[in-house]
């Protein structure tokens, strides 16, 4: 039997940005940490391997010489902590205008943005008592408008924890949709109990709370987000691509997504920003992928 023709498939990367605070609180300033050498702390190291080299990511022709500077957050959908954003804001001001045009221009091409909100101080959502919950979305919410100059459609949960409650604090605010782990899914209306790998991963679902809030929930591939985040997949960008287009091939859905530690760009894996820039021209220059976002898809 021929296999179907194929429309592009929807590529989305999701890349979860953070930092804890590391200012003294006495006098908000973060101390030398000798660990970080050659940089004064933790922040500026991360932030020159991963943050900064993600907004002038650069590709390079096969004489090494440099060919174009890559906005990646363009492409791929983010949150940031408001913390570390705040960071950036205050100590590097250009980069952190390019994240945030990166999000008027993806905007601007996909009728939603990349960026999505997150729970501001990154507590684990469930383990807050109802208040605390209701505090850290709204604070996160409230973060994102002041930056974004628009209300989120999606909210990152740290470690993607959430329960009944979560969901209802999510509604009654009208987050539209959350990321979660495939190994999250107990089971599935019509599909019965699922675990990991079994989970779909190329639709979102409706999850219910214990009011009855709803919001979608998107469960990302998690063998891909295994691979970029553990296996080295950033080391060769032909390979990634290759493996999408093996992952697109054998599936043959309209979506593939996944979701990763952002810092696996650039400082977990040194230059995967590259890669990730790289990858973002073979999807331009092919007729396999369009990049899009979690907004756009779920529209």
């Amino acid at each position: 039997m021929e296999k179907m023709s194929l429309k592009p498939t929807q590529l989305i990367i999701h890349g979860h940005f953070y930092q804890p605070p590391r200012e003294n609180p006495l006098v908000d300033l973060i101390p030398k940490q000798a660990s970080a050498k050659p940089y004064n702390d933790w922040n500026e190291r991360i932030y020159d391997d991963c943050y900064r080299a993600n907004a002038y990511s650069r590709y390079l022709n096969n004489q090494g010489k440099i060919e174009q500077i890559i906005n990646n957050y363009e492409y791929i959908s983010f949150n940031f902590g408001p913390t570390l954003l705040k960071w950036i804001a205050q100590y590097h001001a250009q980069t952190y205008q390019k994240i945030l045009d990166a999000d008027a221009k993806s905007l601007q091409r996909l009728g939603h943005g990349n960026a999505i909100a997150q729970a501001y101080n990154h507590t684990i959502l469930p383990l807050n008592n109802l208040n605390d919950m209701e505090r850290q979305v709204v604070w996160g919410i409230k973060d994102f408008e002041a930056r974004f100059n628009r209300y989120p459609e999606g909210l990152w949960l740290s470690e993607t924890a959430i329960n009944s409650d979560v969901i209802d604090v999510l509604a009654k605010h009208t987050i539209k949709f959350v990321i979660l782990s495939p190994w999250q899914c107990k089971a599935i209306e019509g599909l019965g109990e699922l675990s990991g790998d079994s989970v779909p991963y190329s639709e979102p679902f409706i999850i219910e709370g214990r009011k009855g809030g709803q919001v979608a929930a998107f469960f990302y591939h998690g063998q891909l987000a295994s691979a970029i985040s553990f296996g080295h997949m950033l080391r060769d960008a032909d390979a990634m691509y290759q493996s999408l287009v093996a992952i697109r091939e054998r599936d043959q859905k309209p979506l593939i997504h996944t979701a990763t530690d952002g810092e696996i760009y650039g400082h977990h894996e040194p230059f995967g920003d590259m890669a990730l820039a790289a990858l973002t021209l073979k999807v331009h220059n092919g007729e396999h992928f369009e990049f899009s976002n979690y907004g756009a898809y779920l529209a």
